[in-house]
């Protein structure tokens, strides 16, 4: 917010990333260089933070997803909408020779 959608580097300077060279010319002060630190700290830690609070409000859900992955592996959309609204899902029918037999056959 303090800095603004402001290039700070010029274009030949930037990386292919969005980065600038290390020992490239610096069209910025370094009060500005220290404000754009700040400002890039405070994003990540902001974005942390609130990623950490939505992992750990929702941990119940996540460990209930978890769990129905490891026993089907995949799950649709539909199913992990289940699994967040608390829903037992059906238990997956296992794939075995009957299955695949029947699947060749229909080809």
């Amino acid at each position: 917010d303090r800095v603004g959608p402001i290039r700070y580097t010029p274009q030949e300077e930037t990386t292919p990333w969005g980065g600038s060279e290390v020992f490239g010319a610096r069209e910025h002060s370094d009060a500005t260089a220290r404000l754009i630190d700040e400002e890039v700290q405070r994003t990540v830690n902001t974005a942390y933070a609130e990623a950490k609070s939505l992992l750990e409000k929702n941990r119940e859900a996540l460990g209930r997803i978890a769990e129905a992955l490891l026993a089907r592996e995949v799950l649709s959309a539909d199913e992990v909408r289940k699994e967040l609204q608390g829903m037992t899902l059906a238990r997956p029918v296992p794939a075995g020779p009957a299955s695949e037999s029947s699947a060749a056959s229909k080809e």
